[in-house]
């Protein structure tokens, strides 16, 4: 129990994954010692800090708690070791060391013993590059549980390829050259957000934005629209909608369309794809400040589309001109139904900075209502989601009074979630960002899971 005496538990596995509260189902079925590895990693995470973890003849590195590639451009490249010392490709040390070699690959022992700022441990096949105030294992007999984990990263065999139903591409879809470490508040770059995917008849379609930023603010965008014929191995760009952000790709009737918001007004925007003329029939809806929104999940049903902003939720029934202003229902506003002082009332909690509802997917009840379930945005995180009932016109949203429309949620970064109704199962199912790290717990992005409900307010 040495090493755990130097633990301090997560958020999300003392809140989700232990004991937990009485009303966390997940905690009541789960122990401490179902996370004795997890907890066992985040130790290993902040015991090297800045250190990585090499090992011979193998591709990976494992750096700040993940493991990425040595060279980005070719897989095949490894750590090597021969009687001059290691040697590791050149993309890796030049991304850690802040250096600029042209080489392929440097020697890396070499290369240490004349910088006192940096430090090798070598553990067998493994080897440990750290700065020179970081004390790694300086003692191997006395800490063999952590090196073996460390190995584990490196020795586990490769997960089989799925043979199953499920198809897999690992082709691009989009790429955007990116500079390292620019400075971002005055640095002017671009970037690819909201991505979204449908599937429909032979093909798929991808939607996605490039955009250009600058200190984190959006200073122009455009949204397009990708075809592919083959099952993802290759793109075709059919067109592109300026100024729309945040858009979802989804069908309305027959249409195919992208439903987002105007990057300078917040007003909403509907592009429909004409395949015959090859090109968008755009509309803007006056007035409608919708705010944010993202490609979240939509919902037909009674023969009404609903699509949720951050504000609102927008409706049309199927059928009706989408490009007429006219046909879209918006709803009572839900910002003026949960509040921060909501919040706080129904969940118990003291402190909320930055509150903000974001993102939400429309779902179909097993009760036949329309519901809209939000992010809750805000710091610090602490496991909760929205839910309303939109009613059938579209008109109106009311709380949900079995839970005071707060749920608890296992979702802790501050990211996006879809959630969706899966009629194989007949359950919810939602893919969020799950907490592993210690420090800026509110920022990870780099680890997906799976969380199940079987009435949206149980998850």
């Amino acid at each position: 129990m040495s090493i755990y005496q130097e633990m301090t538990y997560s958020t999300l596995y003392e809140s989700w994954l232990g004991e937990g509260h009485e009303h966390d189902p997940i905690g009541r079925h789960l122990r401490w010692k179902d996370i004795s590895d997890q907890l066992l990693i985040e130790y290993l995470i902040r015991k090297l800090k800045r250190s990585f973890v090499i090992y011979e003849n193998s591709s990976d590195v494992l750096y700040l708690g993940r493991v990425e590639k040595l060279d980005r451009g070719d897989y095949a490249a490894c750590a090597r070791r021969d009687e001059d010392g290691i040697w590791i490709p050149i993309d890796f040390f030049n991304l850690y060391f802040q250096e600029a070699s042209t080489e392929p690959r440097i020697n890396l022992t070499k290369w240490i013993a004349g910088h006192p700022d940096y430090v090798i441990y070598t553990y067998g096949k493994m080897s440990i590059v750290s700065p020179k105030k970081t004390v790694v294992f300086l003692h191997p007999e006395e800490c063999e549980a952590e090196l073996a984990r460390l190995r584990a990263f490196f020795e586990a065999p490769a997960l089989p390829y799925p043979d199953g139903d499920s198809e897999r591409t690992a082709k691009v879809v989009t790429y955007v050259p990116f500079e390292k470490n620019p400075d971002y508040r005055t640095h002017h770059y671009k970037t690819c957000y909201s991505p979204g995917l449908l599937s429909r008849g032979d093909a798929l379609y991808v939607s996605h934005e490039y955009s250009e930023v600058c200190n984190w603010k959006e200073l122009s965008t455009e949204t397009v629209l990708k075809k592919s014929v083959d099952g993802g191995e290759t793109w075709a760009t059919l067109g592109a909608v300026p100024d729309m952000r945040w858009a979802v790709l989804t069908e309305i009737g027959d249409a195919l369309c992208l439903l987002g918001s105007h990057l300078k007004t917040q007003e909403a925007m509907i592009a429909r794809w004409n395949a015959s003329r090859g090109c968008f029939e755009t509309a803007v809806i006056a007035g409608a400040e919708v705010g944010g929104g993202a490609p979240s999940a939509t919902v037909t049903h009674n023969g009404r589309f609903f699509r949720s902003y951050d504000k609102c939720v927008l409706s049309v029934r199927v059928g009706d001109d989408i490009l007429d202003p006219s046909s879209w229902t918006q709803s009572t506003l839900y910002t003026d139904l949960l509040t921060k002082e909501w919040y706080l009332r129904e969940s118990g909690e003291t402190v909320c900075s930055n509150y903000k509802l974001l993102e939400g997917n429309m779902v179909l009840g097993k009760d036949g209502e329309v519901y809209n379930m939000l992010r809750i945005d805000c710091f610090p995180r602490h496991g909760y989601a929205a839910l309303l009932r939109i009613s059938a016109d579209g008109k109106e949203c009311h709380a949900v009074k079995e839970c005071n429309s707060l749920i608890r949620f296992p979702e802790l970064a501050v990211s996006k979630f879809t959630a969706r109704y899966d009629p194989a199962t007949g359950r919810y199912l939602s893919l969020v960002s799950v907490q592993t790290l210690q420090d800026n717990l509110h920022e990870q992005r780099n680890v997906l899971g799976l969380a199940v409900s079987d009435d949206l307010m149980h998850w």
